[in-house]
């Protein structure tokens, strides 16, 4: 059999595309082992159970807010309902709102305790604003001498 030029380049285009292949299909690993591909993290339920899922509460008006998702989930006509946007009557009453880091995608099903621990007039936030100002009257107001 003739090597010639057309030959080692055909031999070596094939065994370049074998590698691509199956390097990029996961049969091999560094080792040069097969190996079988490993499954992402959301098909893993160790990996999966621990994700965290985070929202803006405000309590003024039981609203959600889902960061990763950008929409806002609310109460209305006896069901929890998911929106990019508010409805323009609770748009108006958001206010302050609070963290929340759940394990689940679904707020609401704690949301009789996010009520109790988040009221609307929640003395903490009045606490810090108070030590706020008394902070900043100790450091920056001077008497006039």
């Amino acid at each position: 059999m003739k090597f010639t030029l057309k030959n080692r380049l055909f031999v070596s285009f094939a065994i370049g595309f074998c590698f691509i292949v199956f390097n990029s299909i996961g049969f091999t690993d560094n080792s040069g082992d097969i190996q079988p591909k490993e499954r992402s993290g959301l098909e893993n339920t160790e990996i999966a159970s621990k994700q965290k899922y985070s929202f803006r509460y405000y309590p003024s008006c039981s609203v959600y807010y889902d960061i990763h998702r950008r929409s806002y989930l609310y109460f209305e006509d006896d069901n929890w309902k998911l929106s990019a946007s508010l409805p323009g009557n609770l748009e108006k009453k958001l206010g302050d709102y609070v963290k929340i880091e759940m394990d689940s995608d679904k707020p609401y099903i704690d949301n009789d305790k996010h009520v109790k621990e988040f009221s609307p007039d929640d003395s903490r936030k009045t606490n810090n604003n108070m030590w706020s100002k008394l902070i900043f009257f100790l450091l920056y107001e001077r008497p006039s001498k």
